[in-house]
């Protein structure tokens, strides 16, 4: 098994597994609804993900494709190959319009959800690997996380970075966005870090002012995040 993903009313669950299928199963009776033969057996599905809407879900594979089907019909609708490499990771914009997915090839891109078109451009920064994404609840920005030991914050309107890397001692696993935008938590193989970033991330042209006040919480946030890195190990020991 690689991924779990719920459905938004939290009556399904996708699984995305090495042998090249997607599993839909019903939460409340543990039976199989459908199971999506996605690539061959050695392309894996890395990450499954439903549309706010429940309407649609996307995989991604090893080999940098991604499929988006139907959850009505369990039909595909969309055969999309994104990236050279293996997609990491995938989310959703908020309103459903485009999927956003990461991939070892160091990249972040952006896509129609209805037409398959890459939208703007790449977000590029990382030297390593993308291996985790999340998006804000008001998918005004994302975050992703990388093997080069940083997590990124990106502007989902100008797909430029928004401050400065959140660095890290290793390799960045994991990462997520708490729902009002204030705090972010990142995983290594190390520990758990924990980043005040604001209580929003609205990024704007022009707003000096907003980028400063950024800058200055991201750099207060690595004390933040040593202190609960400290206290996480202490509480496991």
């Amino acid at each position: 098994m690689r991924c779990v993903r719920f459905s938004p009313d939290g009556k399904r669950l996708a699984s995305g597994s090495n042998d090249g299928t997607a599993v839909i199963w019903d939460t409340r009776t543990g039976t199989v609804l459908t199971t999506l033969v996605v690539q061959r057996a050695r392309d894996w599905v890395l990450s499954v993900a439903f549309s706010p809407d429940g309407l649609k879900l996307a995989t991604t594979t090893l080999g940098g494709i991604i499929w988006v089907y139907r959850t009505d019909s369990w039909k595909p609708f969309l055969k999309l190959k994104a990236h050279e490499d293996s997609i990491r990771g995938i989310v959703w914009s908020s309103d459903g319009q485009q999927l956003i997915s990461t991939s070892f090839d160091r990249t972040v891109k952006f896509w129609n959800s209805s037409t398959g078109r890459l939208i703007g451009q790449f977000c590029t920064g990382h030297t390593g690997s993308v291996d985790s994404l999340a998006i804000a609840s008001d998918g005004s920005f994302i975050a992703t996380a990388s093997d080069d030991k940083t997590v990124r914050l990106w502007s989902t309107k100008t797909y430029q970075q928004i401050g400065q890397p959140l660095k890290h001692s290793s390799t960045v696993r994991c990462v997520a966005i708490s729902t009002n935008g204030a705090l972010l938590a990142s995983g290594t193989w190390r520990g758990l870090y924990l980043w005040s970033i604001g209580n929003t991330l609205q990024w704007q042209d022009g707003q000096e002012g907003y980028k400063e006040e950024l800058e200055r919480q991201l750099r207060i946030s690595e004390i933040v995040s040593l202190q609960f890195h400290l206290f996480y190990h202490i509480s496991r020991g």
